[in-house]
């Protein structure tokens, strides 16, 4: 474990995934929105092991509970956040927006919204608007590459592509304020990316290949927000 952890703090160091983490306090709650097998969570607590973790996820993975202070299965886009209002430091929306209708997911950050406390944070990452034109799995594929996706209509359950102004629009509407916003950068893994790639191939590892991809051509985008005091 903790091999994998310097590992991983190698490869993201210089990320935008994990820098707002220093803003929170000690012993934060953070709730995350498709919180899946947490394996997000379990990179996070490399930078923080103080953080008290909720999680929610319209499906429940196996032994996810074991990460998570409480652990609730509902459908975001209409089932009401179980939690009071303002109970959260931290809300991470991790590649779920692009899984949900435009109305769900305008029902959700009014959830969202209500159970940040004043002055929490808001982080939202997902696929680039710039994936709508990049080359398929399916041709990658062809030519012998073990890729899950790359273009964003790979994916059959992207339902919503997002520009970053647009979304940050969305978010200034609901009275949050958008502290930092742009494309992932990994300069580390970036610099790795052409090595990884290769070991992915010779590996035939899709994770390895399609990580180090996604790096490679800044795939996804993020935005930081602040609830208003």
């Amino acid at each position: 474990m903790e091999m994998k952890k310097y590992v991983v703090r190698l490869l993201e160091y210089g990320s935008d995934k994990y820098a707002h983490l220093r803003y929170l306090p000690a012993a934060a709650r953070v709730l995350d929105i498709g919180c899946g097998d947490c394996r997000r969570l379990r990179y996070r607590s490399y930078y923080r092991d103080d953080l008290m973790h909720y999680g929610v996820d319209i499906h429940e993975e196996e032994n996810c509970r074991k990460y998570l202070s409480e652990f609730v299965n509902l459908d975001v886009t209409r089932d009401k956040l179980p939690f009071a209002e303002e109970y959260f430091d931290l809300v991470m929306v991790s590649h779920v927006v692009e899984h949900l209708s435009r109305e769900g997911f305008l029902f959700c950050l009014k959830e969202i919204k209500r159970v940040l406390r004043r002055g929490g944070y808001v982080y939202i990452e997902f696929p680039s608007e710039k994936t709508r034109r990049f080359i398929t799995a399916k041709t990658l594929k062809r030519l012998g590459c073990p890729v899950t996706t790359l273009n964003f209509f790979d994916d059959e359950t992207h339902i919503s592509l997002y520009g970053l102004q647009e979304l940050a629009g969305i978010l200034e509407g609901e009275g949050l304020g958008i502290c930092k916003c742009g494309d992932i950068r990994e300069p580390v893994k970036k610099l790795l990316s052409p090595f990884l790639l290769v070991i992915g191939y010779a590996l035939r590892d899709e994770s390895i290949f399609t990580g180090s991809l996604w790096s490679l051509v800044n795939w996804a985008s993020f935005l930081l927000a602040r609830k208003q005091g």
